[in-house]
């Protein structure tokens, strides 16, 4: 559900400006995890704005891969996205 709410508005200077719509509160929106589904369109320091019940702009602060280290090649077990707000995030309504 993540990716096909996030949509690409311009890329400019090496980082992706997103339009994400969300319709619940900024608490799930900035939870670990949150964008995880998305891990492989992000990029550290890509800028997402948000629009829906709550709004503003997040920027994606992290992006962390999990590897089996005990197995050969390393498979990747998951990737972990962390976001955090530019300015604090307006709740509508």
């Amino acid at each position: 559900m993540i990716k096909r709410n996030l949509v690409i508005i311009g890329y400019s200077n090496g980082f992706t400006l997103w339009a994400y719509n969300h319709d619940s509160d900024s608490k799930s929106l900035l939870a670990e995890g949150f964008f995880d589904e998305a891990a492989d369109m992000l990029r550290k320091g890509d800028h997402i704005h948000i629009t829906g019940k709550v709004q503003g702009i997040v920027f994606v602060s992290s992006i962390e891969e999990f590897r089996d280290e005990t197995k050969p090649f390393a498979p990747l077990l998951g990737t972990s996205v962390g976001v955090k707000p530019m300015a604090k995030l307006h709740e509508l309504g």
